[in-house]
C-alpha cells in the first residue's frame, strides 16, 4: 500500500512508531504522568518527546545547520512555538 494524495504525513500517527519513539503527545491530556526521566528535574519531563517532534521535523526548520541538539535550542524552539499559539510577534 502506498500513499497517494497525501501532501504530509505524519510519522507519529501511526502507532507502531509512537511506541518505536517512546513518543507522548503534547495533546495527551496529563502528559506529565507518562513521561518518566531519569533525574529530579520536574520541568524536563517532556523533553524526549519534544526533542523526538522537533528531530521529525527538521526538513522543515528554516534553516536546519542552525538547529543545535541541545536545550537552548529546544527552549527557542519551544518559545517560538508558544509565541505563534498564543498569536504574539516573536523577535
Amino acid at each position: 500500500m502506498t500513499l497517494q494524495g497525501v501532501h504530509s504525513y505524519d510519522v507519529l500517527a501511526n502507532p507502531n512508531y509512537l511506541e518505536s519513539f517512546q513518543y507522548v503527545s503534547a495533546s495527551q491530556e496529563n502528559r506529565s504522568d507518562y513521561l518518566i526521566d531519569d533525574d529530579d528535574d520536574e520541568e524536563n519531563d517532556a523533553a524526549q518527546s519534544d526533542l523526538v517532534r522537533a528531530a521529525l521535523n527538521l526538513a522543515f526548520i528554516y534553516d536546519p545547520a542552525s538547529f543545535k541538539f541541545n536545550t537552548q535550542s529546544l527552549t527557542q524552539m519551544k518559545l517560538a512555538h508558544e509565541a505563534l499559539m498564543s498569536g504574539k510577534q516573536i523577535n
